[in-house]
This record gives structure tokens, sequence and C-alpha cells, in this order.
């Protein structure tokens, strides 16, 4: 008897270790604190997501604005001024528009007229972009060049116009916030030459990549207007090029609200 017992706390002197060690592992195991990190990213899936907000609200982004462009926006004006009139007179609130038939971002990038190129009118003269923006003081400038530059052949050329560009409108009209809108896409028909496509997709990334460097904010606009190869749709344009039509011009308008609505979730513009 006295061996059984003997024996039975010999086995229980090696197991109450074990028993005690795993416990131990055990209680450490669930001590360990979660990373701040860790929990800061869980707070931010939990965080609501901003309500969308009205058509009507962000419109208002628009607000004492200006689109400068070439053909391409003239036809986005044209647009614009008959849906003011017959159906939505709020459409991009009370922007202006600055446009001319063959203007260049090379001119964009000057502080003089031409006497060869195409040039800018405001209050029935002729003047350079940046002596404009000193006169009208818009709060934002929405920029849409580079066609008649055939910007996509010569991409770092381009680069160089959209820097001086933006350094003359801060000097002319410091507190004016500058916006450069991707190319909008060309149709299958307009590459059958060469693919323009290609070319104004890498101009468009190179633009956006610009944009983390100097002093303005990139809009993808392109991306809304394409087909799944990339193309502009010829039911979208008026020409089987690149000048956007009637039915292609809404969804350009509705990418531009996202944008809107974008600044607003991530705290960029307030709705006054």
């Amino acid at each position: 008897m006295l061996k059984r017992l003997t024996l039975l706390l010999a086995v229980l002197a090696l197991l109450c270790p074990c028993c005690l060690a795993e416990e131990e592992e055990d209680e450490f195991f669930f001590s360990v604190p979660v990373p701040e990190e860790t929990v800061q990213q869980e707070e931010a899936q939990e965080a609501p997501k901003k309500e969308r907000l009205s058509r009507e609200t962000l419109m208002s982004f628009f607000t004492d604005s200006a689109f400068v462009g070439d053909s391409v926006t003239e036809r986005v004006r044209t647009y614009v001024k008959d849906q003011r009139k017959e159906e939505e007179p709020g459409l991009l609130s009370n922007a202006k528009f600055l446009v001319k038939q063959s203007y260049m971002l090379f001119m964009a990038s000057k502080n003089y007229v031409s006497q060869k190129s195409a040039n800018l009118t405001y209050n029935g003269r002729e003047m350079s972009l940046c002596n404009i923006m000193g006169a009208m003081k818009p709060k934002r400038v929405f920029i849409l060049l580079g066609i008649n530059d055939y910007i996509g052949e010569k991409i770092d050329k381009g680069m160089e116009y959209v820097t001086r560009t933006v350094e003359l409108i801060h000097k002319y009209s410091p507190d004016t916030e500058i916006y450069f809108q991707s190319l909008t896409p060309v149709t299958r028909n307009f590459c059958k030459r060469k693919d323009f496509r290609t070319m104004w997709d890498e101009y468009n990334e190179a633009l956006k990549k610009l944009s983390e460097t100097v002093d303005f904010t990139y809009i993808e606009i392109a991306a809304g207007l394409k087909d799944e190869e990339g193309y502009l749709p010829d039911e979208w344009s008026t020409d089987r090029e690149y000048h956007v039509n009637n039915k292609g011009i809404p969804i350009w308008i509705d990418e531009l609200l996202d944008f809107a609505q974008q600044q607003y979730e991530q705290g960029l513009w307030t709705p006054e």
C-alpha cells in the first residue's frame, strides 16, 4: 500500500509542473495586447461611410469655377448651356467656359497671345489663360487640353506645358484651385492609322503621376467613357474620332459629380 501511495505521489509530481506550464502558457497567450495599428484599422473599417450628397449639392462644387478647353470641351459648353435653359438650370452651378477650337496646351502655358495659334477670348478680347485667370479669379479651374498638341507623341514636353501652366495660374490667381481632367478616349475608327488609345492612356498616367509633385489635382474622366476594349463607343461620339456627343456628355458630368463626392468623403471639400 505504501509503495502504491509513493508511486502515485511521484506521478502527480511529474504531471503538475506540466499542467502548470500549460496553464501559464495559455495565460500568457491570451494576455498579449492587440497592436494599436490593428485596432485603428478595425475602427476605420467600422466607421460609417459619408452619405451621398444630393445632385444639387454636388453641383455647388463647381460654383464660381471655369472650364478651359478646345473643341471637345466646347461641346460640353453647348450641352450645359442648352440644359440650363431647358431642364436643369443648376447644371454645373454657374461655371463658365473658356473654350476655343484648336486651342493648345502649349498656348495655355504662355503668358501672351499668339499671332498664329488659337487664343482664348475674354470680355471680347483675345487673352492668355493666365491673364484671364488674373481677371476672373475663379475658385476652381478645370482644364482639358493636349489633343491639338498631339500630346500623346510628346508626353515629356506635355508635362513641361502642364507644369508651366500651373505656375502661371498660381502667379496670376494664387487662390485658384487647379484641376486637370484626363484626355477623353478615342474611337476604334480613329485608331486605324495609329493606336492613339494607348498613347493617350500613357499621357493620362503621366499627368496623374505629375499631380503628385506639382500643385494641381488630376481627375479621371476617360474611364467612364470607355467600352470594354478602352475605346470611346461610336454612339457616344459626334465624329467617330474623339468628340463626345450628347449621349456621352451626361456620363462625363456624372464623373465630375463622383469626383466632387470623393472630395467630400476625403474631407477636402465641405459644401457651403
